[in-house]
């Protein structure tokens, strides 16, 4: 094995170690913050009731299908900060917006929602 392979290995091994004993760590420190991921799961419990007591009376399948989607978004977002990642939470929590208004949108709009198909439905 070359010197730059057996260096690369030597670090990757240090950095693996080091962000798997660093993460139960960030997740402790976070854990007396409790209240506001009990609120934050609160919400996303909220989102999912609208999505089974509401939303599937009154919209469309295939747009559902946006909601369900912002569903996921606002759970991997709540993880992420669970774990301290705060970049990657908030991209989610960006697409869960984004994914509740692409419903709304072609709820009202199902010509739109067949054109956005046929683009895809090579």
């Amino acid at each position: 094995m070359s010197l730059t392979k057996a260096e690369l290995a030597a670090n990757f091994d240090s950095f693996t170690a080091s962000w798997k004993g660093e993460l139960p760590k960030s997740i402790a420190a976070l854990d007396s913050h409790r209240d506001e991921f009990l609120k934050s799961y609160s919400r996303i419990a909220s989102m999912n009731a609208w999505r089974n007591n509401v939303l599937e009376e009154k919209v469309p399948e295939a747009s559902l299908e946006f909601f369900a989607e912002a569903l996921n978004d606002a759970l991997v977002s709540h993880v992420f900060a669970r774990f301290g990642s705060w970049r990657s939470a908030l991209k989610s929590l960006r697409s869960c917006i984004e994914n509740t208004c692409y419903c709304l949108y072609y709820k009202d709009h199902p010509v739109e929602l067949r054109s956005l198909f046929s683009i895809f439905a090579v």
